[in-house]
């Protein structure tokens, strides 16, 4: 497992002392890592869902997962011709910002279900959540109930990456030998990019929560105007 260790100058045995120590703090993101890698992965299905229900729950208190329903006048039907009928493949694409059919959406339909999301703008202000829904008929009612999640797994390495190098700068001004002042310094400098760094994915990720969920409910009302006028001009 990958270790970063100082060489710090400094005539101080506590200095020395605490070098060590060094050591497994910069190991805990990795081990956080591995360890939750190592749950998900379980056969054991408990355990699966119980970190999953956690996971979901931080998420939902954070404002990264949301849940709520979308009701249309038809049925499932209806519905799911149309919907794939208005999708891409869900396969990757490193150059769908620059497609050029209609379709904004990609994912897949099956039976009462569907996993779709809102293909990528050339935008750096806002993400991709993704959206999963399942239809239920009510009489002529055709009830969605929708959830949408702006936090993904990719999403995870970087943010691991981006804590252990903030926190081994931190580390090195706090314990290297460097003058008080310069230390002073770079500690607030750190600090404050860091906070931007963290609190800018952030709020990209909240926007394209409250722009998925506007989009959605605009693109799907549109969708279905557009079939029902067509079937009564027919």
């Amino acid at each position: 497992m990958a270790t970063f260790r100082f060489n710090m100058i400094s005539s101080d045995n506590k200095d020395a002392r605490t070098q060590p120590y060094l050591s497994y703090f910069f190991d805990a993101p990795y081990l956080f890592f591995i360890i939750v890698y190592i749950l998900r992965a379980s056969p054991n299905s408990v355990v699966r869902h119980s970190i999953n229900l956690n996971m979901n729950e931080f998420l939902r208190k954070i404002g990264l997962l949301d849940s709520f329903q979308i009701e249309l006048s038809m049925n499932k039907s209806d519905f799911a011709k149309i919907l794939i009928a208005n999708l891409d493949d869900p396969g990757p694409d490193f150059f769908e910002e620059f497609s050029a059919n209609n379709r904004v959406y990609k994912g897949t339909m099956k039976n009462d279900e569907f996993k779709i999301r809102r293909k990528r703008k050339y935008d750096h202000k806002t993400t991709s959540p993704s959206i999963s829904g399942t239809l239920q008929q009510a009489g002529n009612k055709l009830i969605i109930d929708v959830e949408l999640n702006g936090f993904s797994g990719w999403m995870i390495p970087p943010y691991i990456i981006m804590t252990v190098v903030y926190l081994s700068a931190l580390s090195f001004f706090l314990f290297g030998d460097i003058a008080e002042d310069a230390r002073g310094i770079a500690l607030l400098v750190i600090s404050i990019h860091a906070v931007f760094m963290f609190g800018g994915s952030y709020r990209r990720m909240k926007r394209s929560m409250r722009a998925t969920k506007y989009d959605l409910e605009r693109d799907l009302h549109f969708m279905m105007k557009d079939h029902v006028t067509h079937e009564e001009k027919v």
